[in-house]
């Protein structure tokens, strides 16, 4: 499944987590795109302590929403893969038209010692092979 751009002039952000037990936290992964498929900005964290996917999911989805304002975005899409965070998020309507392969790429990628993680190429890859670059 490829990911759906969202209507013209609205910004699509998604979202996605992975925990490392080994690290005893989650990583989340954070990619906004515009309707030409082009990344107009990212954000990577990590959560100590969080071991639930679920809490991880959200705690994502929550820096998502967070990313939307930091960057002033007034007119976006806040979309995830964890049903359960997503019909809590939206209950009238769920739209999961994305396989959301790029923040889920790049959430591998983060682990606590991540801090300065620079994934401009990796983002660039991703973005590539997700097939809307």
């Amino acid at each position: 499944m490829k990911w759906c751009p969202p209507p013209p002039e609205i910004i699509k952000i998604n979202f996605d987590a992975a925990i490392f037990k080994e690290s005893h936290g989650a990583g989340a992964v954070v990619v906004a795109r515009n309707d030409e498929g082009r990344c107009v900005g990212w954000k990577t964290t990590f959560f100590e302590g969080i071991t639930d996917p679920k809490c991880g999911e959200a705690l994502a989805a929550r820096t998502a929403v967070e990313f939307c304002h930091q960057i002033k975005c007034r007119n976006c899409i806040v979309e995830g893969n964890c049903w359960q965070v997503i019909n809590k998020l939206n209950s009238s309507k769920v739209n999961m038209c994305s396989a959301n392969l790029v923040a889920h790429a790049l959430t591998r990628q983060v682990t606590s010692d991540s801090k300065g993680f620079h994934p401009s190429v990796f983002l660039s890859e991703a973005l590539l092979f997700d097939g809307f670059s």
